[in-house]
């Protein structure tokens, strides 16, 4: 009923002739938990027809769900029977799958530690390059100096005078 109303809205705004829903894009839209407000329909809803109008020169456009995003469907499972399925699943599993510690660690203990281990191995491998690091990380250079700093990992380099 809201979508309908934003995507009526947004069809004025926009100056469309028609503006529809496919069913796919219905679908996609009940399946999402919807965590935000009402405003967050109506931008998905937005986008999803700027996505759509882009893609035609029609005067009638639809909206089709690969036109909505990212929409993660809510979790109908229980999250300890999808960790579960998760261990089982043998393609999920490779050498760099990360182990908590057991040392009882809460959760931002953990993901410093983890953040810290993957900044020491992308320094290793690029030779102590902080900006190789970074593109190697999908992050800035400066906020990964910061992050570092604060994490307490330090590249030292040593001049040897013979």
């Amino acid at each position: 009923m809201l979508a309908g109303y934003f995507c009526e809205a947004t069809r004025r705004k926009l100056g469309m002739r028609q503006l529809l829903l496919a069913e796919d894009a219905v679908q996609r839209l009940d399946a999402y938990s919807w965590p935000g407000n009402v405003r967050e329909l109506e931008h998905v809803i937005s986008r999803a027809a700027l996505t759509a109008r882009a893609g035609t020169s029609a005067t009638i456009v639809q909206v089709r769900a690969e036109h909505l995003g990212l929409l993660v469907p809510a979790v109908t499972e229980p999250v300890t029977e999808l960790a579960a399925e998760l261990a089982e699943d043998d393609s999920v599993r490779d050498d760099s799958t990360v182990r908590l510690p057991d040392t009882g660690a809460g959760l931002k203990a953990a993901t410093e530690a983890f953040q810290k281990q993957l900044i020491v191995t992308a320094l290793q491998a690029n030779d102590g390059n902080w900006a190789a690091a970074a593109r190697e990380l999908k992050t800035d250079r400066a906020n990964l100096v910061r992050l570092a700093k604060r994490l307490e990992v330090e590249v030292v380099r040593e001049i040897v005078s013979r």
